[in-house]
């Protein structure tokens, strides 16, 4: 034997249950709206408080399209700059080569061991 809260003669239970959510999405409609800014809990105090008078309703729904949102916070992860490693100046071409070479990569002249540079 199924109970049921509503008779039919009232409506049926699915459309009394969006009526009641419709209801109470407008009652916190101006909480929703301050939900991603600095003063939801403000907001939603006056709201859930004084939201039954049309007064406090108005009051928190101004607040919550007044209020700026909370500043968000980026973090920008850099890597370690590269350094390069100490290369040697070829005189008679003007190339680097890797440091401890003894030929230039370029030219293939000797580098000579008084002259590094």
């Amino acid at each position: 034997m199924a109970v049921f809260l509503f008779d039919s003669a009232g409506g049926d239970a699915g459309s009394i249950l969006f009526l009641a959510l419709l209801i109470l999405g407008l009652y916190f409609l101006p909480s929703i709206l301050a939900w991603n800014k600095g003063d939801f809990g403000s907001v939603l105090a006056i709201n859930f408080f004084l939201g039954w008078t049309l007064v406090g309703w108005v009051i928190a729904l101004a607040w919550a399209l007044k209020s700026e949102p909370k500043p968000t916070q980026v973090v920008v992860q850099q890597s370690a700059p590269q350094v390069n490693p100490p290369s040697e100046l070829c005189r008679a071409c003007g190339k680097y080569s890797p440091w401890g070479s003894r030929f230039c990569n370029s030219c293939g002249q000797p580098f000579t061991m008084g002259g590094r540079a």
